[in-house]
């Protein structure tokens, strides 16, 4: 995480449960500084799109999940 000049704000944590060959991350945020972050991956041995929603501290609000529902590869 960082503050609003890019100084980084406590440790590096893990976002993804399980995750395997992740890729393309996406970050965005709402009002209050919670936020969301998206990724591709393969943890099926398919490429699919994940997300994990956390609060303003970096505190998980859940678990990890799939967005897409493509089924193929």
């Amino acid at each position: 995480m960082y503050d609003s000049s890019g100084n980084p704000i406590g440790n590096d944590f893990i976002v993804g449960q399980g995750s395997s060959g992740v890729y393309a991350p996406s970050i965005a945020t709402d009002s209050n500084n919670n936020f969301i972050i998206t990724w591709g991956d393969r943890r099926d041995g398919n490429t699919d799109i994940y997300a994990r929603r956390l609060d303003s501290n970096g505190n998980p609000l859940g678990n990890d999940f799939r967005v897409d529902q493509d089924t193929g590869t």
